[in-house]
């Protein structure tokens, strides 16, 4: 499986062969980026994909800061 855009807002998982399976949910997409299911998320799925899309993976951002403070 593939995970490729459409869209700015639409996140596709695509097959090998490149056809589409489905959109993915915001909340996958959030998950994807290291969120986890306590942290709200917008219910427009647009402005929920342009956010969660544009952040900063959790675990990277976590490594990073804790990289630069040793």
């Amino acid at each position: 499986m593939v995970l490729t855009t459409k869209s700015i807002s639409q996140f596709l998982l695509t097959s090998p062969c490149g056809e589409m399976v489905r959109t993915l949910e915001p909340r996958e997409l959030a998950r994807a980026q290291g969120f986890g299911d306590s942290n709200q998320i917008p219910t427009n799925r647009g402005l929920a994909g342009k956010l969660i899309g544009n952040a900063a993976p959790v675990p990277l951002t976590t490594a990073a800061v804790g990289a630069l403070l040793h």
